[in-house]
């Protein structure tokens, strides 16, 4: 298999590969500890070690929570709905205790389908940037977006 690269060799042996781990956060050494604070939540319609919630305890100030997100590709449109749905779900929880909660990561989706450079302007793209769009704009979440 040497030199055969994954797709050849998924194409070969018809089995999904899947990332066991697709993100890592690095919190600093200045907090005082880091845990990941959804480990017990099983992912449910997307690929395990998609997405990561780091709970990070301060000296001083708020609980901090971080989440990683590598999203699947537009074409996996449930799987990424699945996830942002899971996301979606751990803003709301961490929200409704108080604490600050911060996301980012590749969500294989633009806020701005009209600044897409390179990419296929194919049904799966613009399908994949409206789930992202409405996942941004859900009025049930207080957040706040930067590009």
């Amino acid at each position: 298999m040497r030199g055969r690269s994954n797709f050849n060799r998924s194409k070969k042996n018809k089995r999904k590969h899947t990332y066991h781990y697709s993100v890592i956060t690095m919190v600093h050494k200045s907090a005082r500890s880091a845990l990941d604070s959804f480990q017990h939540v099983k992912a449910d319609g997307f690929d395990e070690g998609r997405l990561l919630t780091v709970k990070i305890l301060l000296d001083r100030g708020p609980i901090l929570f971080v989440s990683n997100a590598y999203n699947h590709v537009a074409a996996e449109g449930k799987q990424q709905q699945a996830l942002l749905d899971q996301l979606g779900a751990r803003l709301l929880h961490t929200e409704s205790l108080g604490h600050v909660h911060l996301a980012g990561g590749d969500y294989n989706a633009s806020l701005f389908p009209e600044a897409h450079k390179g990419y296929s302007n194919s049904r799966e793209t613009k399908e994949a940037d409206v789930r992202f769009q409405k996942y941004t704009l859900n009025p049930q979440r207080s957040v706040a977006y930067t590009t």
